[in-house]
């Protein structure tokens, strides 16, 4: 299994916050403010394990900052796939001096080493207990660890609905690649599962779709429910439609 979060978008994103979140750690000597700027470079860089081992650096010589700079080094060996030197660094975090969003990232990351650990249900569990107030910045990686805690705990469809949902957010490779999750996950589940399924979904479910393209391809005859219209029946007035064209 790839350990590894939408890399690109994820290590974006977490870097961001980061340079958010830097400020509270008060005014820093310029040596360390150097070391830090370094680590982020390298973070930024796709040098994950380098990062982490100067984040580390910064946390043992920065008392203030030591869970902040813990933190950054858990994040970058995730993004590494190191997941038993992330958990390593994040046995050594105290939850509570963390600020922020930093609570968020934290939660997101024991999801993260759960779930490498093939422990789907521990993966879940956490992702529900940080879903209430997670930053809207990192509810594409919730949901992509979401997806995968589903898949890997047995319920692919429940995985599917999960990729369908966040899909329209995705572009490029991150989107083309979730979609081939998608057609996997629904590939596994017999026609007629998936017809009876079909049958209760919503006409604007984003689900909808793939399973209907997943049921022609194993020739079943599917009725293909119709877009949603624009204005309710009966409000256009004859002639409105081509004078809009």
């Amino acid at each position: 299994m790839d350990t590894r979060i939408i890399r690109s978008f994820a290590a974006g994103v977490v870097a961001a916050l980061c340079f958010a979140g830097c400020a509270t750690l008060g005014t820093p000597t310029p040596q360390l403010q150097a070391q830090a700027e370094r680590a982020e470079a390298q973070y930024r860089q796709g040098e994950f394990d380098q990062a982490a081992q100067t984040f580390l650096a910064l946390a043992a010589q920065s008392y203030a900052g030591r869970d902040h700079y813990r933190l950054r080094a858990a994040e970058a060996y995730g993004e590494e796939g190191a997941l038993d030197r992330a958990a390593q660094a994040l046995a050594e975090i105290k939850r509570r001096r963390l600020e922020g969003d930093e609570v968020a990232r934290y939660d997101l990351l024991q999801a993260q080493v759960a779930l490498g650990r093939n422990q789907a249900a521990q993966a879940l569990a956490l992702l529900d207990a940080a879903a209430p107030t997670l930053p809207q910045s990192l509810h594409p990686r919730a949901q992509e660890l979401r997806a995968r805690a589903q898949a890997e705990a047995g319920d692919p469809w429940g995985a599917a609905a999960t990729r369908a949902a966040m899909d329209a957010g995705l572009s490029g490779l991150d989107r083309s690649g979730n979609e081939r999750q998608i057609v996997a996950l629904l590939g596994k589940l017999p026609a007629a599962e998936l017809q009876r399924r079909h049958d209760t979904l919503p006409a604007n479910d984003p689900l909808r779709v793939w399973v209907e393209q997943t049921l022609v391809r194993q020739g079943v005859a599917v009725a293909i429910a119709p877009p949603p219209l624009e204005h309710p029946v009966g409000t256009v007035l004859p002639g409105e439609g081509a004078a809009a064209g």
